[in-house]
């Protein structure tokens, strides 16, 4: 018989044990995993297991090691990491750009095409082909594009602008291809990154000559073309 309440749950000196267990736990998390080297969680279980026992703890179960990291701030995590993509996806970016009507603003960038090209005879791989694309910010829509097996130059942005001011009824009947694609005329402003090709005087001659204003990124600016960057996943 009971002489003495006693409380349930567990004893003071479990809940110590347990308590630098879980320190353990949190300096592992920093010292292991929070690096660039992107250590995969099933490593950290082991780094954290070793160090407990080493002390004579009991580890944690994986379980509980997953739910810490699943407490971590993701933006934190992304940027001690250097997990580029998710720290971009959880950054705010202040301020929005507003077009007011379609053609007000158009971006053009480069991308390696995610296709690989082959010899139509010996069939051995020539490589990715380079697409320069324009799009509408007002509408989201592709104005035009220029595909190439060249490295991207001043070729590429005129004959891409060349694609996206004219009609598309000709070139897309040449290619019998039935879907409409509404879209052309000169655009008020274009927005472009800093590369050389979109530096150079040809490009800056031509547009001022057809009236067009060129916009640069500022400086600490990387998401000045963050549509167009979207839409070509970088």
């Amino acid at each position: 018989m009971l002489l003495v309440e006693t409380k349930r749950g567990n004893r003071v000196g479990q809940r110590a044990l347990e308590a630098r267990s879980e320190e353990f736990s949190q300096n592992a998390i920093r010292k292991y995993y929070l690096q660039p080297t992107l250590p995969p969680v099933s490593q950290l279980v082991r780094d954290i297991r070793t160090d407990c026992t080493v002390e004579g703890l009991k580890p944690p179960h994986r379980r509980t090691i997953e739910k810490r990291l699943g407490d971590l701030d993701l933006r934190q995590r992304a940027q001690r990491r250097g997990e580029r993509k998710i720290e971009k996806a959880t950054t705010a970016v202040p301020g929005t750009l507003v077009a007011s009507r379609p053609l007000g603003i158009v971006q053009i960038d480069h991308t390696k095409a995610d296709i690989l090209v082959v010899d139509e005879e010996t069939r051995e791989p020539i490589g990715r082909p380079w697409s320069t694309l324009a799009m509408d910010v007002f509408s989201r829509m592709v104005t035009g594009f220029y595909l190439t097996m060249e490295a991207p130059s001043r070729l590429s942005i005129s004959l891409c602008l060349w694609h996206s001011v004219y009609a598309k009824t000709t070139w897309l009947k040449e290619r019998e291809i039935s879907e409409t694609w509404p879209v052309a005329g000169l655009p008020d402003r274009v927005h472009v990154d800093n590369g050389a090709d979109f530096r150079n005087r040809a490009f800056k001659r031509g547009c001022e000559n057809a009236g067009i204003a060129i916009d640069w990124p500022p400086p600490g600016a990387p998401r000045f073309g963050g549509h167009i960057e979207r839409l070509i996943g970088t």
